[in-house]
């Protein structure tokens, strides 16, 4: 009576499953089309930033769907697993499927790695430049709000105060500078 107990729980668990896998295979498909969409507007500028920007965002999503099904994949792999056994066919196939898709996910990784390359590439110097200040500004931030925290709890003549008071003197320096020499290149 356990075992028709276990295999019925088995069974409508990995219904539930491959219906997961159904609608997050429809999503690809969505994805999918999107990509040839993109791929088709921009056929003659391939490498153009819009065109690299547009393919990084549509593959994002897909590496995004792609994670969820794996994580689908291993539970189904589990839940077969332990109502089948190991060496069933069932608990195969699922293993089966969670390696190509991890194998997916790798390929999907690997492209996006070399979309936001080409990207980087693309980039002209002020436009490098305009983000680097923007790292800048970012960090001048943080800094600024570290030294207001430490300043509260140690006191402005700290040793840490004083260090992260020189860090925001040179940094902010470094953007006036930066801004410079963008603004002699406008």
């Amino acid at each position: 009576m356990s075992d028709k107990f276990g295999l019925k729980i088995g069974i409508e668990g990995e219904k539930e499953f491959k219906n997961s896998i159904r609608d997050i295979n429809n999503s690809f498909k969505l994805l999918k089309s999107e990509m040839n969409l993109v791929v088709f507007e921009f056929s003659k500028q391939e490498n153009s930033m819009s065109s690299l920007s547009s393919k990084s965002e549509v593959l994002s999503k897909q590496v995004t769907l792609q994670r969820e099904k794996i994580e689908l994949l291993k539970e189904a792999l589990k839940n077969a697993t332990e109502s089948f056994g190991e060496n069933d066919r069932r608990t195969q196939a699922w293993a089966e499927k969670l390696n190509n898709a991890e194998a997916d996910l790798n390929k999907m990784e690997n492209t996006l790695t070399e979309y936001k390359s080409k990207i980087d590439e693309t980039n002209t110097p002020l436009e490098k430049l305009t983000t680097k200040i923007s790292e800048q500004e970012n960090e001048l931030k943080s800094l600024q709000t570290e030294y207001k925290n430490v300043v509260l709890e140690q006191g402005k003549n700290s040793a840490e105060a004083k260090e992260l008071a020189d860090q925001i003197k040179n940094l902010n320096g470094d953007i006036k500078e930066n801004k410079e020499i963008g603004r002699a290149h406008v």
